[in-house]
């Protein structure tokens, strides 16, 4: 391990010295379709980023992106997809084949790396994990036998795949980074096993097991993290294990639960929870318990992680604290320079959007009724948007509001958004929805506010309680689809919103 460790280290000194742009490029054949994306893996626990590929008449694609690290990611054609790795100075080049058997095939100086990994066929140490049964075979093991039938598999699994890796032409740094994210992509997998069809399951010795795997291997290191996304993955998971089990009484003996998460944290309880309500406690107590307990050569990386977690969820208060409180204890790092940096853009991005007027706070009205929302638009369809700044599938939708109102004819459609957040969330609802340039109306609720409005659609026989939820009223201000498509299903939004608008339209004309 500690050579593992020491030759990944190295690779990622040198590489980030040589910082260079990566170029990807390739054709696919035998596919009327020619649809690529790549998907980049980011080497901490936020979200991946995704690039599409222009592919030209025949097939052909090009794209570069600058790189100072390897990094994972995913190439995506026509919704089937391979697991690749890019790194500095090593440009590869792919040929993807539509219905062959040997479908993907790498050439130039990274190809001996990619059909490696082709090759080792990763997925297969999850043979446990049975999504598509009704009834996961393996999920009922008791302890003793979840050790003989999945984890002493895997055990050799890993390493007949760990052998394969050593025997690779490939550097000596970039084999050490294969094995190290081969067995915690191994761990993160069981992790999931337990998490899912364990407790599904109700399996009595879950957290038995749930034990066995969050210390089946060595709590990645510094050097571990810098390149590998399931290191990172595996450290947060661990983190968040530990920091569960700190409150795992919570509810039965909460005073004892209270002065047991103080005294490991060391600070008061009530300062914890006013950390937690102010900033998430996603972002804030991972950091509070790594501070404390886990080794101080990996505290900075799960700093930084959270920090670039906030900033891509447009959590700008919460990513100023944590930069602040990077400052403070790693002053000198490159993951503080990198994190300043990244917060910085990200206040530059609000300060520019505070001036966008079509971005429209009610900030001291606080609706009882869908009408007193809809009564200045009638005339008009009305796009209701029910979300919540503490939701992570109604942030990612936030992403896809842009291109859905570009396809609608421009001013045809009102869009009002309703956040149901608490009073001490007033900040970071105006932060979200500037920051990812949500023009339109903006109403914000609590929990205890809102329900009038759920009966209103309860009674349109509308899903609700649930985040988030799409409404999409006529110009008379009823609702005509109480469950209406999310801006990320695209083409079936679009069309329900434009028959509203058709047949609105035919109306006036008549």
């Amino acid at each position: 391990m500690k050579r593992i460790l020491t030759a990944i280290a190295l690779l990622s000194t040198f590489q980030t010295v040589l910082a260079q742009r990566y170029t990807i490029s390739g054709q696919v054949k035998g596919a009327d379709k020619r649809d690529i994306t790549l998907q980049v893996l980011a080497d901490g626990f936020f979200p991946n980023q995704k690039q599409v590929l222009e592919t030209a008449a025949d097939g052909s694609f090009r794209h570069s992106i600058p790189l100072a690290n390897p990094r994972f990611a995913y190439l995506v054609c026509n919704k089937v997809r391979y697991r690749i790795l890019m790194s500095p100075g090593r440009d590869v080049q792919v040929t993807l084949i539509h219905g062959s058997n040997a479908p993907v095939s790498f050439s130039g100086k990274g190809a001996n790396e990619n059909n490696l990994l082709q090759g080792l066929k990763m997925e297969e140490l999850a043979f446990f994990m049975k999504d598509h049964e009704a009834v996961n075979p393996y999920a009922g093991l008791r302890i003793d036998s979840f050790r003989l039938a999945i984890l002493y598999r895997v055990e050799s699994m890993l390493q007949e795949k760990q052998e394969s890796i050593r025997k690779a032409a490939i550097p000596e740094p970039m084999k050490a980074l294969l094995q190290s994210e081969l067995g915690y992509y191994a761990q993160c997998t069981l992790d999931d096993f337990v998490g899912a069809n364990l407790r599904k399951a109700k399996n009595p010795d879950k957290d038995t097991i749930h034990q066995v795997v969050m210390h089946w291997r060595p709590l990645p290191d510094s050097a571990a993290l810098v390149n590998g996304f399931y290191a990172n993955m595996m450290l947060s998971r661990y983190s968040n294990y530990a920091v569960n089990l700190l409150g795992k009484d919570f509810r039965t003996n909460p005073e004892v639960a209270k002065a047991r998460i103080s005294a490991i944290l060391g600070l008061p309880f009530e300062e914890i929870n006013r950390l937690l309500a102010q900033y998430g406690e996603r972002y804030v107590m991972e950091w509070l318990y790594a501070s404390k307990q886990l080794p101080r050569n990996v505290r900075s990386r799960i700093l930084y992680n959270r920090i670039m977690e906030a900033c891509d969820a447009s959590l700008l208060g919460t990513a100023a604290y944590l930069k602040d409180t990077m400052q403070t204890y790693f002053p000198q790092t490159t993951y503080a320079r990198k994190a300043i940096q990244s917060v910085n853009l990200l206040n530059q991005k609000h300060e520019a959007a505070i001036s966008n007027n079509r971005i429209i706070f009610y900030e001291t009205i606080k609706p009882n009724s869908l009408g007193v929302m809809l009564a200045k638009h009638r005339g008009k369809p009305v796009y209701l948007d029910i979300w919540g700044t503490w939701c992570g599938p109604c942030r990612t939708e936030l992403g896809y509001t842009p291109a859905l109102k570009k396809a609608l004819p421009p001013g045809e459609v009102v869009f009002i958004y309703l956040a149901m957040d608490h009073d001490n969330k007033e900040a970071t609802w105006k932060e979200m929805a500037r920051l990812n340039g949500i023009e339109g109306e903006h109403y914000r609720l609590t929990s205890s506010q809102i329900p009038p409005i759920w009966d209103e659609i309860r009674a349109a026989g509308g899903l609700t309680d649930r985040y988030p939820t799409y409404v999409l009223f006529d110009r008379e201000g009823k609702i005509v689809v109480p469950n209406a498509g999310y801006p990320s299903e695209g083409e079936k939004t679009i069309e329900q919103i434009k028959a509203v608008i058709g047949k609105g339209n035919m109306v006036l004309s008549n």
